[in-house]
């Protein structure tokens, strides 16, 4: 990996981050049913990220979806089903509650890949599972208190969490090319999956608006750059990237819709968040040392 292409990754990488802070709020201001939301994102979102794979594998595009064969579509319900429960968990629960349960992906696909991969789990990860799954537990205390749709927000996040790293698992054991083309039709699967529980209402343009941004711009806009940048990057380094969602997402939704997250939310976050960066710098200064085969 040259200089060169390590800083283009990073630098692609972070935009990639950047661009997806605001979707929370994106979705805070649609503002209609979350199971119609799942629809219309997954369909718009699909519908463009599968145009893109087109225009870049041409004629190949089909074949490319054929060749994972039932894999594939295991793979793109999977991450049909996580977009559906992240909408539920934003609509649910406070954005903060629903980014600190998602944060938990790279933990539980540690743990997924140990039961289903056999890969080795080092006794750091196990520290940090433990301490991620503190802070989470006082984060749903939290919201427990505020009521059964609130807790109910918390665990549709931790299913999606826990859905999006079972796709990266398996995707790690088919030892799979680009995902792109299967991350839109999981999208279009998700709509699919999402519609039967949707409630269509009237939208204005604003809401309209609104709806295109988060389906149409920041999700294969996003998709897109974290997945191109992070080839060139060790995962640990994506990862910390990756933390800037989790604390930007929801004091963005703090500062414009005033969407407190509480104490309870503020002290948990504290715990996942520094366990969460502690351990990405522990694995980017072990990497070096881990690359016999060790897993995270």
């Amino acid at each position: 990996m040259s200089p060169l292409s390590h800083r283009q990754g990073l630098g692609v990488a972070a935009l990639g981050v950047l661009v997806f802070t605001p979707d929370a709020l994106a979705m805070r201001m649609v503002g209609i049913d979350p199971w119609a939301l799942a629809f219309f994102r997954g369909v718009i979102g699909g519908v463009i990220l599968l145009s893109g794979c087109g225009w870049a594998y041409g004629a190949g595009l089909f074949q490319a979806i054929r060749s994972t064969g039932r894999w594939g579509v295991l793979l793109a319900l999977l991450e049909g089903a996580s977009t559906v429960l992240f909408c539920l968990s934003i609509a649910w629960t406070s954005v903060a509650n629903a980014m600190l349960a998602f944060a938990a992906t790279p933990l539980l696909a540690a743990l997924m890949a140990r039961a289903f991969l056999g890969e080795r789990v080092q006794p750091a990860t196990w520290a940090a599972i433990g301490a991620v799954g503190i802070g989470l537990g006082i984060v749903a205390a939290g919201a427990w208190g505020e009521g059964g749709t609130s807790i109910k927000g918390v665990a549709a996040g931790l299913l999606s969490a826990l859905t999006i790293g079972a796709f990266f698992v398996l995707l790690r054991r088919l030892k799979a090319g680009s995902a792109a083309p299967l991350v839109g039709v999981g999208w279009l699967m998700g709509a699919a999956l999402a519609l039967p529980f949707a409630t269509f209402e009237p939208m204005d343009q604003t809401q309209t608006v609104w709806l295109f941004v988060t389906g149409g711009l920041i999700l294969p806009a996003a998709i897109t750059l974290v997945s191109w940048g992070s080839r060139f990057i060790p995962a640990a380094e994506a990862s910390m990237l990756t933390l800037m969602e989790v604390v930007t997402g929801p004091l963005l939704v703090w500062a414009v819709l005033g969407e407190n997250p509480g104490a309870a939310t503020l002290a948990g976050g504290a715990v996942i968040f520094t366990t969460l960066a502690a351990h990405a710098g522990w694995r980017l200064r072990t990497a070096p040392r881990m690359d016999g085969g060790a897993a995270a």
